[in-house]
């Protein structure tokens, strides 16, 4: 019994692929495969010929026996297929190394965005670490303001005692002293406190800043790796187009 590949049965039924396999489908056909060559598929003449009945198709030019193909120009398609199996290979190692090269830049990208953060993380400690300091001192500096008037207290009580005559008008001018000390404390606890708000208010803003940086930073290399990408698909889709067309 004659076969017919499925390239002949496209023709002889004149309908597409796609129509086709829909037909075989419906029918349960399932198209047999040849040994000689896997990738070759072929109908009976009977399958053939119900496929036709059942879909109204003349297989007129059937009768004429099927086109007989030149060795040389059946060697010629067989080479040709050989070259396009290569050529797919090939461009398929090539995605592999590709997707390969792609994730490897993703993984410096974030060992990079991890190390800076990290360096940050550290500056930003470095600075809280000064800031305290400063705060310590400033406490200690505290400290020994109200120990000075802790003993200039203790010396008022010392000169109260000398004298009753003289108590009233030492006991003024020590309280005029005591409320002097104590403006400036204020006033000094007062600037204390700027001070140390500004510093804060100025560490925030650079590792605000710092932060920003960063993130445009990693903004800016993640855009050029998506345009790499970008290029990399135009490029593929470039050769494939120009290998189909050749």
């Amino acid at each position: 019994m004659k076969r017919y590949t499925l390239t002949e049965c496209y023709e002889l039924l004149d309908v597409d692929p796609k129509t086709l396999r829909g037909w075989l489908a419906k029918a349960g056909i399932e198209p047999q495969v040849s040994k000689a060559d896997p990738r070759v598929k072929y109908l009976s003449e009977e399958q053939l010929r119900y496929l036709a009945k059942e879909h109204e198709r003349s297989l007129e030019r059937m009768r004429q026996g099927p086109e007989v193909i030149p060795p040389s120009a059946y060697k010629l398609l067989m080479d040709q297929i050989e070259t396009l199996d290569r050529q797919a290979a090939g461009l398929g190692n090539r995605l592999e190394a590709l997707h390969a090269e792609a994730l490897h830049e993703v993984a410096e990208l974030e060992t990079q965005q991890k190390a800076a953060l990290e360096s940050l993380r550290a500056g930003v400690a470095l600075e809280m670490e000064e800031i305290k300091r400063v705060v310590d001192l400033q406490h200690r500096q505290h400290k020994s303001l109200m120990d000075l008037i802790n003993a200039q207290n203790s010396q008022l009580d010392q000169v109260r005692e000398r004298g009753e005559a003289a108590q009233a008008y030492q006991t003024q001018a020590m309280e005029e002293l005591h409320q002097a000390l104590l403006r400036e404390l204020r006033q000094a606890v007062d600037e204390l406190r700027q001070q140390i708000e500004a510093l804060l208010e100025q560490r925030v803003r650079e590792v605000y800043n710092a932060l920003e940086e960063l993130k445009k930073k990693v903004a800016a290399d993640l855009t050029g790796f998506t345009q790499r990408m970008d290029q990399l698909a135009t490029q593929l889709e470039h050769r494939s187009s120009n290998r189909k067309g050749n």
